[in-house]
């Protein structure tokens, strides 16, 4: 059943012959694309995760979305063919095949099934950070902490346990609140036996308190 967030975006079947092209390899924190750099390429991700960041004039951060194994980084300004509007940064190690725009678009000439693949899993993109932002302008901060919790759910192949891969305050970023909300939202959940939270790892105890929440906002 779909929640009020739905988080990971639907993985793309694996372009052909993707072996051949050049794989980069990043660190922790480093910038795998940059806001305003030419989109000449986007960034098939083999491994890790990736957070897409927009900062504003005034230094605040907001983070679009969050990426792994099996999903492209930079492909909508890719197909653009303009300027990247988000930095992307690596939120682990992370291994990313480059390709050249032009090489996708001409894929997606000759090949109608990979056309279908790359539209479909572009528009659930764009549907899911739509719905997230929506939910982050209109419910309460539970609402918002349950999105959350929900989006590294399904994120982590319905995994009830999951290590958060952001920092507290990359998480109150994520949900449009106060690091000290958030924290003291997520405190609220676990001193209510919601979830369990030790560290960085969290175990949600009652999904139908956390759906619900989400659900009502």
């Amino acid at each position: 059943m779909k929640t009020g967030i739905e988080s990971k975006v639907m993985e793309q079947k694996r372009p052909i012959n993707l072996e051949n092209k050049p794989l980069l390899t990043y660190k922790k924190g480093d910038a795998l694309i940059k806001k305003g750099t030419p989109a000449h390429h986007a960034l098939f991700l083999e491994k890790g995760i990736v957070k897409t960041i927009f900062e504003n004039p005034n230094g605040k951060a907001t983070i679009v979305h969050i990426l792994g194994r099996g999903q492209w980084a930079g492909l909508l300004c890719a197909l653009e063919q303009g300027y990247h509007n988000f930095d992307t940064i690596a939120l682990t190690p992370v291994q990313a095949r480059y390709v050249e725009s032009s090489e996708i678009r001409q894929l997606m000439a000759h090949d109608l099934n990979q056309q279908n693949d790359f539209i479909a899993g572009t528009a659930a993109a764009v549907n899911n950070n739509i719905r997230r932002l929506i939910a982050i302008n209109h419910k309460q901060l539970p609402g918002r902490v349950a999105d959350v919790l929900l989006f590294f759910y399904h994120f982590f192949d319905r995994s009830a346990t999951f290590e958060l891969p952001l920092s507290r305050e990359e998480l109150a970023q994520f949900a449009g609140t106060t690091k000290e909300s958030f924290i003291r939202t997520l405190t609220e959940f676990k001193n209510d036996k919601i979830i369990l939270l030790e560290g960085k790892t969290v175990t949600i105890n009652s999904m139908e308190i956390v759906t619900t929440l989400s659900r009502l906002g």
